[in-house]
């Protein structure tokens, strides 16, 4: 939270499946409490889902706009704002006062699909005044809300070069042609969750000052612990520790600095079910590795 609150743009870089939707649900969860809420809006994009368009800028714009107004919607904004920037934020929703705002979150909330289908067309056709604007949207949200939007871009890690190359410039196009010269520096930062070699294919799209941080591989310790807290074993109705019944041994076979959780994790599985693979009357209490 504070590398990316305290520059334009920051690299978080990961091993390639280890802990990257951890660490962006954990930020987005603190980005969007109380204490820090007022600091602005937080845009996660995923540029894979941007690929199937014809238009990869289109969808990506179109797509951040949505979730701008989304989050100033369901983020009850209008509730915590009075005066001007109220007034402000009625002028975005073309509404002339909180009903049309109100009206549509309860919409957006109704267990009816026909009636919240119905809502995000009207949320789509809200945002969609804003087309080819989004450099004008950033600027109006600071310098007349005092909101400032920090998009993160979240590459899966089996996201290709492609992929890579065409989200950088993109944002390069974006920074470059979009922003203008009058453009507020403070209203608009970007960080950029991916593996080092995405990183390195960003660095040849578009050389930056990124603020980087760069988070280290699992060992196995911490991969058994990641393991402990989500499986919670029970002998007699009574909960006991994955340490008391699951030998650290599954995890020292399937550990390795660069393999992604997801892997390790499913050779942990077949491991089991293979040491699993004998008489039900023989399985130790403490289940170990069979080769």
């Amino acid at each position: 939270m504070a590398a990316i609150q305290g520059s334009a743009r920051t690299m978080a870089i990961f091993p390639p499946g280890q802990g990257t939707s951890t660490i962006l649900g954990e930020v987005i969860r603190r980005a969007r409490t109380s204490s820090v809420r007022v600091q602005g809006l937080f845009v996660v994009l995923d540029p894979v889902a941007c690929c199937d368009a014809d238009d990869f800028r289109e969808e990506m714009e179109r797509r951040i706009r949505e979730a701008i107004f989304e989050q100033l919607l369901m983020g009850y904004w209008d509730e915590a704002f009075y005066g001007t920037r109220r007034q402000k934020l009625f002028q975005l929703f073309n509404a002339p006062n909180e009903t049309p705002l109100i009206d549509l979150r309860y919409q957006l909330q109704q267990s009816d699909l026909t009636a919240v289908q119905a809502g995000r067309v009207k949320l789509t056709a809200i945002s969609d005044s804003y087309a080819n604007r989004l450099a004008e949207l950033y600027a109006t949200l600071y310098t007349q809300i005092g909101l400032s939007t920090t998009l993160i871009m979240d590459f899966p890690y089996r996201a290709d070069e492609d992929v890579v190359s065409t989200a950088f410039r993109e944002v390069k196009w974006f920074d470059e042609n979009d922003k203008g010269d009058g453009f507020p520096v403070a209203a608009f930062s970007e960080a950029y969750f991916l593996t080092r070699e995405q990183a390195d294919i960003a660095y040849t799209v578009w050389q930056r000052d990124y603020n980087t941080v760069e988070f280290p591989p699992y060992n196995e310790a911490e991969v058994f612990a990641i393991l402990a807290a989500h499986f919670r074993p029970k002998s007699g109705g009574r909960e006991v520790p994955l340490g008391a019944v699951f030998s650290q041994d599954f995890v020292k076979r399937a550990w390795a600095e660069g393999r992604p959780l997801e892997e390790m994790i499913e050779a942990i599985r077949k491991d089991m079910l293979h040491a699993l693979d004998i008489d039900p009357g023989r399985i130790q209490y403490m289940l170990v590795p069979r080769d």
